[in-house]
């Protein structure tokens, strides 16, 4: 009699055969070798079914990466003028006035000298200001799980439904701390470029005839199979299965990693880390193991709720623009179909959880740290399906003695943030003298408009989009966006 595990396990073999399937189960077979040890369970997990999307389909691959815990975007892309820190309404430790920035569509932004090595690709992204993740939920994993669910709470991430080729992983994430509740990630995987490297070298081994391991359970699953019930019927997809050990195997033998030196130095270690993850996920992508990678961006401490921290974010502000122009100089550098780059066949979309508050509410103006606000955040996006050099959205408190509106001073009322102000999802413009006295999603540039904009670049059907509440309509695109 087996138990209630065991009877579990043989279900889930119990599925119609599949290509997506086959190479899972391959990977089951071969957990019995120690040689996919490393991808455990995950790559077992039944993916969603093929999805045909209303976009290009030719190659296109999507590119997420996350700075996590929280960055002050007032260190790069909607920094304010030393006007306010004299005012001490803002703690600004550059010392120093910003730069106007103005996009293509003639809407305009401060901006500070971090940001000067991403201006060479400028007209590659697009910068989006003044995006509220949430307007009442200020915890990291609710403002993560916003952007990557639709939902505070969690639930089914859209990083999967890019995967309509049922590729063996729906996606692949690098080291980091991240803070989500994602529901279907049986078909993901977290690997550095080091296991990576390992993993392609253990399963060239698996297509070996003379691996006696092999050998034995291909008999076993054989023989098992001849007989009647839930255990010769798992034996018989087992034996299917390890047709497709080949075929993945011989996937991810072609990967190429190159060692990379760690570096001495934090600002160093983010630029090695950084092109060595870009190094395994181009290598992802152009061997077909996963049309997705989440690259997690981890410079230093950008929770800045203390002094010293804040303190640093010039220095920590400036390495995380250089690694991320270093992504988009490796992606341009890398050759993928029809004589196009990775960076011309990726979308790609970078940013944190949620922006900083201008000071803390108790503490010392010359020496505080900042909080959590979800209120505003920027976010930019490139690559393919993108109209790069837009600056869209904008926030608030631009000014010391602007008037704030009614929607802001009740999420806000000890004035210590800023707040994304109204906007126009259709033509893209800010819509400044809307002060309106309550909070709604709909008249707001928010993650989840964000969101659904990648979503449709990326050709994930339209009713598979987030919104704003139960019973409500999906939320809109941000359509100046979106190349046609």
């Amino acid at each position: 009699m087996c138990n209630s595990k065991n009877s579990s396990f043989a279900s889930s073999l119990i599925q119609p055969v599949s290509r997506r399937g086959i190479l899972k189960q391959g990977a089951l077979f071969s957990l019995s070798t120690t040689a996919f040890t490393m991808l455990g369970s995950k790559v077992l997990a039944s993916g969603s079914s093929s999805l045909a999307g209303d976009g290009d389909q030719s190659t296109h691959y999507f590119l997420h990466i996350i700075i996590p815990a929280g960055l002050d975007n007032n260190y790069l892309f909607d920094a304010r003028p030393l006007a306010m820190t004299q005012a001490k309404l803002l703690a600004n430790y550059t010392g120093e006035e910003p730069s106007i920035y103005t996009g293509t569509n003639g809407q305009s932004t401060f901006v500070t000298k971090m940001t000067t090595s991403l201006m060479r690709h400028k007209d590659k992204f697009s910068v989006l200001n003044g995006v509220v993740m949430s307007p009442s939920f200020e915890g990291h994993d609710q403002n993560m799980n916003v952007l990557l669910t639709g939902n505070p709470f969690g639930g089914e991430s859209y990083l999967p439904w890019h995967n309509k080729e049922n590729l063996p992983l729906d996606y692949l994430r690098t080291l980091g701390f991240l803070q989500e509740n994602l529901t279907n990630t049986g078909s993901s995987l977290v690997m550095s470029p080091s296991q990576c490297k390992d993993l392609a070298a253990k399963v060239s081994r698996l297509t070996d005839p003379t691996n006696p391991t092999l050998g034995h359970i291909s008999s076993r699953a054989a023989a098992t199979g001849q007989g009647k019930g839930v255990f010769a019927s798992a034996a018989r997809r087992l034996g299917v299965a390890t047709g497709g050990v080949p075929e993945l195997a011989g996937k991810l033998a072609n990967i190429k990693i190159t060692d990379h030196p760690i570096g001495q130095t934090d600002r160093e270690r983010l630029l090695a880390n950084t092109k060595a993850d870009t190094e395994m996920l181009s290598q992802v992508f152009l061997n077909k193991v996963s049309p997705t990678g989440m690259m997690i961006l981890s410079p230093g401490s950008v929770d800045t709720h203390n002094y010293d921290s804040a303190a640093k974010m010039p220095t920590l502000g400036t390495d995380v623009a250089d690694a991320i122009a270093q992504i988009f100089d490796d992606l341009a550098a890398t050759p993928s179909e029809g004589g196009r780059s990775l960076l011309d066949d990726t979308t790609i979309i970078i940013g944190s959880e949620f922006s900083r508050t201008m000071r803390q509410r108790y503490s010392d103006f010359e020496t505080t740290g900042t909080d959590h606000n979800p209120l505003t955040n920027t976010l930019i996006v490139a690559g393919k399906g993108v109209v790069g050099g837009l600056v869209l959205g904008e926030s608030d408190f631009a000014t010391p003695d602007e008037v704030l509106s009614g929607a802001h001073l009740a999420s806000d009322p000890d004035k210590v943030k800023l707040m994304g102000r109204p906007f126009n999802h259709s033509d893209g413009t800010v819509q400044r003298n809307n002060l309106m006295e309550g909070y709604d999603p709909y008249q707001y540039l928010t993650a989840i408009n964000v969101t659904n904009t990648i979503q449709q670049i990326l050709g994930i059907p339209a009713e598979k989009r987030f919104t704003h509440g139960r019973n409500l309509p999906p939320a809109a695109v941000i359509a100046p966006l979106i190349k046609s």
